[in-house]
């Protein structure tokens, strides 16, 4: 599995379960978090299960018994508990949420004679939320068709 080039959010006041090894018929193995910006004004965990209460996982620092959990070149803000060994040692700046345009463009599907229109607003809103949490100007690809064998992988 590979988790790639995201942005992820922990809002103020949040204490989430970042990144959890669990068992489920086996336990996880070969995955590789790279490139990604965790960005957290709450608070995030990193560990493996090590039991259950209800429907939360009760987690323990490292990622044991799994193999082969990898974590290269992330970068992190704000407050982290148990962080993976990439980061061990490694002076975290704080993070305070930024204010941004979180009003998303809406479609009323009663009016779809307004859908070319909504679907221009909707595209430039992401880019430049994407541009926002990226740090730099966005440049989105095109469709390419690929082949049954491809889409197997």
């Amino acid at each position: 599995v590979l988790v790639e080039k995201n942005v992820i959010h922990v809002g103020k006041g949040m204490d989430v379960q970042m990144v959890v090894a669990t068992n489920w018929d086996g336990w996880a193995q070969d995955v590789r978090i790279v490139e990604n910006d965790f960005k957290v004004a709450g608070t995030a965990r990193y560990g493996s299960e090590s039991g259950r209460s209800g429907p939360e996982y009760l987690i323990k620092a490292g990622f044991a018994p799994a193999q082969f959990i990898r974590f290269r070149d992330n970068r992190y803000w704000g407050s982290h508990v148990d962080l993976p060994a990439e980061a061990a040692g490694d002076v975290i700046p704080p993070y305070l949420d930024q204010p941004a345009d979180w009003q998303v463009p809406v479609f009323d599907p009663a009016k779809a004679e307004g859908f070319p229109e909504f679907m221009a607003r909707h595209r430039a809103w992401m880019l430049a939320m994407l541009q926002r949490e990226l740090g730099q100007a966005v440049q989105p690809r095109q469709p390419r068709r690929i082949s049954i064998f491809e889409a197997r992988r």
